[in-house]
């Protein structure tokens, strides 16, 4: 087993080789490509002898198992290799070069990771390009080595990759009369394993169709905006036909709109600006190499593409129209689909998850844009009491600070930092009168991120429990609630900041989640700012629920349901990859459901690999579980569409960077606890409502069945079908 956990398989990653020239690791789109690749027998050949050299070779000298998994290993050889067999008669000799070439792109490509690597770019097909440079040059001198004529008499390169059956098929693609705009956009993905040939661009352009909506739409956006571009400056766009030129502009629309970036509106429109950009290299580089009797091959979507990502990696503003791909999954369909969850979810625009700074409930007395002091550039902030049953915030007759039920309660850090400034030694003003001279009070502020800061002010004297520089965590207790500086009555200050010092303006970022309790009832909110007057706390964990939910590493669960009137079982493990994302997989159907815990919240996150696994179901049922005893609290929360709707989507994939119209809704809730202060049981029931066009069209209903050894049961009730998963933690 690799660290990724999967049986390194020389088939898929000799496949994904193939479909990674398109930036995917589709298994089915590699089938296309590699059979597109034999309509020319020998180049056909030496493209798969140049894989399969540079995928052993890297497993022997033990190279990283997910880059040869991937195939991102392999694709820059087998161009090389194609190249090689395309340009020179077969021989032994040929081989041998080919096998010699592709450990050179090999070492070429190791080399470039780490260059570019070190400013999160990648190498693309940059190694193709040196080392097919470097071994024509090279072989001008290799006497031995024959040019190869089998361009010029095409229907034999036919006949020996498919027999009479395949000239046939030939024959008949070529009776049909196309406009010459469309032959050249079959031309132009042909050319991309040198060949020009409109039946092999007919393969890849379904094959294409079949691994991406997304892309097959860009790779018309990056072409046609090429070929009329071409018109309007009075190029002759033939030039597309007879050069490798063509499909520079698809890779390059394919790239930028929707394989490093996330597709949107946006980004189709960045591609189209992006294409006269690749023209211009593509025809002032011709002219450079032309001496060289060298060709440009995929060089202008390297420069067009890299200058591209180099300028948006170095942006001190992000678009939200222009978002890169953090997380790849070789799909811009899937890529969009997380980013769209993972944004309603967790909000990306806000990289740090602040929870309220104290513990328990306590009353809003004045948000943003309040009445008294937080106005101007100090408006985005909040002071918090706390008030008795009776509404009042203190005893008796609040003539001093300890009559107040805040002060002297403990302050938590808001999230993980560095201490930066701490202000102590102020005293507690006497109630009703405030210390302008001294107008924040005792105060800390923590450095989270550079320009993200917190603070905590009007602290009670000598109850700082942290020193400059130390490093706390979230929850932490940092200090007290006290009546320092100018505040009439004990009470918290607390904002965020884009600087480190005290009287700093404001900045607006919400809380990642908190409860709110307003008429009795109870909900939860995400990313959210609360108002004056609003009750407000941090989520309650209880040891009951989150103990079932503490998925450790090394862990194995096993489970046991019934499938086709028999009993079965899977064995899942709980692992945690080099990134230090969790996941749980499972041995039979190596699918994986990736998940994070914070403590007072379960999310699942991702899910990949098959949906007969009973992974799917604990995924959909247990996606958002909060830790605390609320049993009148519902949680909503969305799945990402791809994780629950298959078919469907097809369709719908062609218009969903610009407008979504399937939603899938998540509900979860305590159903029934058997005792609210120590549970023995707890059943929650969770719900997956699928939504078109805001049409419930679908929906899954999911029972957790918990007791004081964890998760026990699983039942689920899908499609007037139910069927029951039982557990057992090893």
């Amino acid at each position: 087993m690799d660290p990724y956990g999967k049986k390194q398989d020389l088939f898929t990653s000799t496949l994904n080789a193939y479909s990674q020239i398109f930036f995917s690791d589709h298994i089915i789109f590699g089938i296309f490509i590699f059979i597109v690749t034999f309509f020319d027998f020998w180049s056909g050949l030496t493209g798969f002898i140049s894989v399969l050299t540079v995928n052993l070779m890297a497993r022997a000298w033990g190279y990283n198992p997910y880059y040869i998994q991937k195939g991102l290993y392999g694709y820059n050889p087998l161009l090389v290799g194609i190249a090689l067999g395309m340009t020179y008669e077969p021989s032994l000799l040929l081989i041998l070069l080919v096998i010699v070439s592709a450990i050179l792109t090999l070492f070429i490509q190791i080399m470039m990771q780490g260059l570019l690597g070190k400013y999160y770019l990648p190498y693309l097909s940059l190694p193709f390009l040196i080392s097919i440079w470097m071994i024509l040059l090279a072989a001008e001198h290799f006497p031995s080595l024959n040019i190869s004529h089998r361009g010029l008499y095409e229907l034999n390169t036919v006949y020996s990759a498919g027999g009479i059956k395949l000239v046939k098929l030939y024959d008949f693609f070529s009776s049909i009369r196309l406009p010459n705009a469309i032959i050249a956009y079959f031309s132009s993905l042909s050319a991309v394993f040198f060949q020009f040939n409109v039946m092999a661009g007919i393969f890849v352009a379904a094959g294409l169709l079949i691994y991406s909506r997304i892309a097959f739409t860009l790779s018309l956006i990056g072409f046609y905006s090429a070929y009329f571009f071409y018109k309007m400056l009075g190029v002759d766009t033939s030039t597309l036909l007879y050069s490798y030129t063509g499909f520079n502009y698809i890779l390059t629309a394919i790239a930028i709109g929707g394989y490093f970036v996330i597709p949107s509106f946006f980004s189709y429109v960045v591609a189209v600006f992006t294409i006269p950009l690749v023209a211009i290299l593509s025809t002032s580089l011709f002219f450079i190499f032309q001496p060289l009797h060298l060709n440009i091959y995929s060089l202008p979507f390297n420069i067009a593409v890299l200058l591209f990502l180099y300028a948006i990696k170095n942006r001190t503003k992000k678009t939200t129209g222009l978002s890169e791909v953090y997380i790849q999954q070789y799909s811009p369909e899937k890529n969009l689909y997380s980013f769209s969850n993972y944004n309603e979810r967790f909000n990306s625009r806000y990289p740090v998850n602040f929870k309220l700074p104290f513990m328990g409930f306590w009353e809003v007395s004045q948000g943003h844009n309040g009445e008294y002091t937080h106005q101007d550039e100090w408006r985005h902030a909040w002071d918090f009491i706390i008030n008795g049953s009776d509404g009042k915030q203190f005893r008796k007759q609040g003539m001093f600070p300890e009559d107040y039920y805040c002060y002297n309660k403990a302050i938590t850090a808001a999230a993980d930092g560095i201490v930066e400034t701490i202000i102590d030694g102020i005293d507690d003003n006497i109630i009703g009168q405030m210390n302008i001279k001294d107008n924040w009070g005792n105060t800390i502020i923590i450095r989270h991120q550079n320009n993200l800061f917190s603070k905590y002010s009007h602290l009670k004297k000598g109850s700082i429990k942290v020193r400059h520089g130390d490093t706390v965590k979230q929850g932490q207790v940092i200090a007290h609630c006290g009546n320092s500086g100018r505040s009439p009555y004990p009470h918290l200050h607390f904002q965020i900041q884009s600087t480190p010092y005290v009287g700093s303006k404001t900045t607006d970022y919400p809380f990642s989640y908190y409860l709110i309790r307003k008429d009795k009832t109870l909900n939860l909110k995400t990313f959210s700012r609360p108002s004056s007057g609003d009750q407000v706390s941090n989520i309650d964990s209880s040891p009951f629920i989150s103990n079932a939910f503490n998925f450790i590493p090394g862990k194995f669960i096993v489970v046991t349901y019934r499938r086709e009137n028999k009993t079965a079982a899977e064995t899942w493990t709980i692992q945690t990859n080099s990134y230090n994302n969790s996941f749980i997989e499972s041995d039979v159907y190596h699918a994986r459901a990736y998940f994070y815990n914070d403590g007072n919240i379960h999310y699942f996150t991702h899910y990949e690999g098959s949906r007969k696994s009973m992974l799917y179901y604990f995924f959909i049922g247990c996606h958002k579980i909060q830790f605390g005893l609320y049993p009148d609290l519902i949680i909503e929360d969305f799945i990402a569409l791809n994780a629950i709707i298959g078919k469907y989507l097809f369709l719908h994939d062609f218009i969903a960077p610009f407008k979504m119209l399937f939603k899938v809704k998540y509900i979860s809730k305590i159903e029934f606890i058997d005792n609210e202060i120590t549970p023995s049981k707890i059943r929650l029931r969770s719900g997956c409502h699928i939504y078109f066009l805001n049409k419930e069209i679908k929906s899954i209903s999911i029972q957790i069945h918990i007791d004081e050894g964890g998760i026990k049961k699983l039942t689920i009730d899908e499609s007037l079908a139910k069927r029951e998963i039982e557990w057992v933690t090893e």
